[in-house]
């Protein structure tokens, strides 16, 4: 046994592909069963008892080619009344061979010309042309059967024409088997007369390579792109189309590999359809090749293997030839870019390439190469599975805004960018994936969505916050704002209280037109707060904390916490780079717009500093705001305000709920006063003789109202405090901090 490298049967175009089929079957079909074949990225290794001359030599005075007749066609040269004169000729000159190797081809070609014989009218052909086809399947000899199984299939709605052969093996005008039999003329010789050494250089070209001159105006179809020729195919303007007569043959060999069935798809309607082996509906999304208004029949996803294997395990795959998407067979691409990304493939397959079928050169369709794709086991192509009966919903919306269309076009290319992303891209394309989805949520809760579609669906928080942490103080204060929330509820539901809008139990309902008391989320498209967190994120923090501090508490008391009882820490140094306008804004708003889709499950954000982004200076006036408004909510919880109180060390009341919307409205300096206030009350504790003026000096109250959303961490609490206490006889004195400039004796 062998090992050869076909190096011109490569993945790509699809004729190289084809061709590379096209071999292995002609050895099994001519007795060399035990032959395997395997991928690798010089191109096709077979394994065989052949050697290179043995195999060139195999083609050259063995190989019987497959009949490849189209009878239900005009243009195959059947019909007999001169209106395609080029195909006749070919017919006749082909019946009337001598050629032993072309019996087969004779034999088939007397079955179709009888076939046509009983349709004298044009007219009749065209309405006949479906029992036409049946005829064929059951009248032609057993080899030609191939031929019309990879053609046509007969469903009970009408035939159905896989897309790797056109029409019925019409590719435009071009019919493959008229154009089969003048390259076979070539080859082999309908009559055994042929020029030997051409043949074999064009044999050894398309096995091996080499650049045997092709033959100038035979066309290629759509199998091989750079070859078609046509408008700007040349530094002249026009080119002409070039084409391998053996390469030509071997595809349309290969093609028949792709024989299609009947199934009875999962999940439709009952009806039978045709089952294209790996073929799909085109896919605009993630390839930079096709446009969304561009007309493409299909796709093929060409399975390419590692592991040799033998002719029967290929035709057993390919008659199976399903990829499977959350346990229904892939119909578009994007379906087979998620399966295939997440092991929805088997029997040794290691990547796919991907291949589409689109009308180019005006209605002449051509396979363009669009991307390869590897078989993995990543986790983000399974989570976004669980997006996708609510994406389904809405793009079955009848007469949709364009609004609500372009938002499912940025869904299904972050979808298909999902499936090819590697561990280093995966929290960029997830993060683009939910931004994109809650932006279409956004787009349906403003047009009241009269489909009933429905808010984005509640994933796992614990399962999502790992894979979209990208190690940022963008991503560590978002995911901390998003999992804030209270433990009990301040006003019923059922009551309205004295804010803008009614409480709401967590910032998810201040970000999304929703309500999450229930196990899944549903609209609320009552007044609210508006925001608008990709132009104005830090105001909008301050909006919602602002309008969350003005709903009363239970009792009605003051000096409640304006805060959230609940949120997952940060240290003080992300929030003083938020306050220092150290962050990537857009990139925290869409962190922000990200996990608010997190509701299920509670997963706290993992507390960082910062630390790869610039030091930010020290903000005096949310470190002594933030040291009377902030304390331990664990450490606190279950207490009532007397016990906080003795706890804590204050004798005064707690801060009263205006605090923050004081802060809303810019009026620091006051704000500022009365936390020192507090202050001075608890021993040891700060300078009383601050002046508030210069603390507030500078000081944006839209931001420091939204800094202090965040809970940091105790320990940093605990420094921020001992930062802002005067020295005192029995202590060292403290590294001085701004907070302490502007002082008076």
């Amino acid at each position: 046994m062998t090992d050869l490298l076909l190096s011109a049967a490569t993945p790509e175009p699809l004729s190289a592909y084809l061709t590379g089929l096209g071999v292995i079957r002609s050895l099994a079909e001519h007795g060399h069963r035990d032959a395997t074949a395997a991928w690798s990225d010089r191109g096709l290794v077979l394994h065989t008892a052949l050697d290179r001359d043995a195999l060139v030599a195999f083609f050259l005075d063995t190989y019987t080619p497959t009949p490849m007749v189209s009878p239900w066609n005009k243009g195959a040269g059947f019909r007999g009344n001169g209106k395609s004169p080029a195909a006749e000729d070919l017919v006749r000159r082909a019946m009337g061979g001598s050629n032993p190797r072309l019996a087969d081809l004779r034999e088939a070609m007397v079955v179709a010309t009888r076939l046509n014989a009983d349709l004298p009218d044009d007219k009749d052909y065209v309405k006949a042309k479906d029992d036409l086809i049946s005829r064929a399947r059951s009248q032609m000899p057993d080899r030609a059967l191939a031929w019309i199984d990879a053609s046509v299939t007969l469903t009970a709605d009408g035939p159905v024409y896989p897309h790797i052969l056109g029409t019925g093996g019409n590719l435009g005008r071009l019919d493959l088997s008229a154009n089969v039999l003048a390259h076979l003329d070539r080859i082999i010789g309908f009559d055994d007369h042929v020029d030997v050494e051409r043949s074999r250089s064009w044999l050894v070209d398309t096995l091996f390579g080499g650049g045997s001159p092709r033959i100038r105006g035979a066309s290629v179809g759509q199998f091989e792109p750079g070859m078609a020729g046509g408008t700007n195919a040349s530094s002249s303007g026009d080119g002409t189309s070039l084409a391998n007569p053996w390469g030509f043959v071997l595809a349309l060999e290969g093609s028949l590999l792709f024989a299609s069935g009947i199934a009875r798809r999962l999940g439709g309607h009952g009806n039978n359809v045709a089952a294209m082996p790996f073929t799909v509906r085109p896919e605009a999304a993630g390839a930079a090749h096709l446009s969304a208004q561009e007309n493409a029949k299909g796709e093929l996803w060409l399975p390419l293997w590692d592991m040799p294997a033998t002719y029967d395990q290929l035709r057993t795959m390919f008659a199976e030839g399903r990829i499977r998407w959350q346990g229904r067979t892939a119909t578009r691409g994007l379906d087979a870019a998620r399966a295939v990304a997440s092991l929805g493939a088997d029997r040794g397959v290691h990547a796919f390439t991907r291949t589409a079928i689109l009308e180019r050169l005006g209605q002449n369709p051509l396979a363009i190469p669009i991307g390869r794709i590897r078989v993995s086991d990543r986790k983000a192509p399974a989570l976004t599975g669980a997006l996708d009966p609510w994406i389904r919903r809405a793009q079955r919306v009848a007469n949709p805004p364009t609004s609500l269309s372009q938002r499912l076009r940025d869904i299904d290319g972050a979808l298909a960018q999902s499936s090819v992303s590697d561990k280093a891209t995966t929290p960029h394309v997830l993060r683009r994936l939910l931004v994109a989805a809650h932006h279409l949520e956004a787009v349906l809760a403003a047009n009241r969505d009269p489909a009933g579609v429905g808010p984005a669906p509640a994933l796992e928080r614990p399962t999502w916050l790992p894979l979209l942490d990208d190690n940022s103080p963008e991503f560590r204060l978002a995911a901390a704002l998003t999992s804030a929330r209270d433990r009990e509820p301040r006003i019923p539901r059922n009551r309205q209280g004295t804010s803008p809008g009614r409480w709401r139990p967590s910032t998810i309902e201040y970000l999304r037109p929703i309500a999450t008391d229930l196990r899944w989320p549903r609209w609320d498209l009552g007044p609210r707060v508006e925001l608008d967190l990709t132009h104005h994120l830090v105001e909008n923090l301050a909006a919602i904390h602002a309008s969350h501090a003005l709903v009363p508490t239970r009792d009605d008391t003051t000096g409640t916490w304006p805060g959230f009882d609940e949120m997952a820490w940060v240290r003080h140094g992300d929030v003083e780079t938020l306050l220092g306008g150290l962050l990537d804004m857009a990139l925290l708003a869409d962190h922000v717009l990200a996990t608010s889709l997190l509701v299920r499950g509670v997963a706290p954000a993992r507390a960082g500093d910062g630390s790869h982004h610039l030091p930010a200076p020290p903000h005096p006036a949310w470190r002594i705001i933030s040291s009377v408004l902030q304390w331990d909510p664990p450490a606190d919880r279950g207490r009532d305000r007397s016990e906080h109180t003795v706890a804590h060390g204050f004798d005064a009341p707690l801060p009263d709920a205006a605090w923050v919307p004081a802060l809303a409205r810019g009026d620091v300096q006051r704000v500022v006063r009365r936390a020192l206030v507090q202050l001075s009350r608890t021993p040891d504790r700060t300078d009383p003789r601050h002046d508030p003026a210069n603390v507030a000096r500078g000081a944006d109250g839209k931001s420091v109202a939204a800094a202090l959303l965040f809970h940091t961490t105790p320990s940093s609490r605990n420094r921020v405090r001992d930062a802002i206490a005067p020295p005192t006889d029995d202590r060292k004195p403290t590294t001085p901090v701004p907070a302490t400039e502007g002082t008076h004796a």
